[in-house]
């Protein structure tokens, strides 16, 4: 199996992501934190060609709330402001075939 390219994380407030970025694919097991237990979820996969568009605002002073659309329907992922431009670069490198891996 092939090594993430990026690992991110998302915290809200009921909710924690741990996500992973592959060459063809993006990643992420969600964990629900309900009545004070953690629950783990489904891992959940969308392929890097169905993403259609991704888009950022600040959301406080250290996290960005990250929308990715895709056929399916929307992903918000609220990342940390040092992890969001990475992402963002590396989705557009794989949208265009110009990442090293993609070669």
């Amino acid at each position: 199996m092939p090594e993430p390219l990026m690992h991110f994380e998302s915290h809200t407030a009921s909710e924690d992501v741990a996500g992973q970025v592959y060459v063809d694919r993006l990643e992420w097991q969600s964990t629900r934190r309900v009545a004070r237990r953690r629950k783990t979820f489904m891992l959940d996969t969308v392929p890097i060609a169905d993403l259609r568009a991704i888009t950022s605002r600040k959301d406080g002073l250290r996290h960005v709330l990250m929308a990715l659309d895709h056929s399916g329907g929307r992903v918000v992922f609220r990342v940390h402001l040092e992890e969001a431009a990475p992402l963002r670069r590396l989705h557009d490198k794989l949208r265009a075939g110009d990442h090293a891996s993609q070669q």
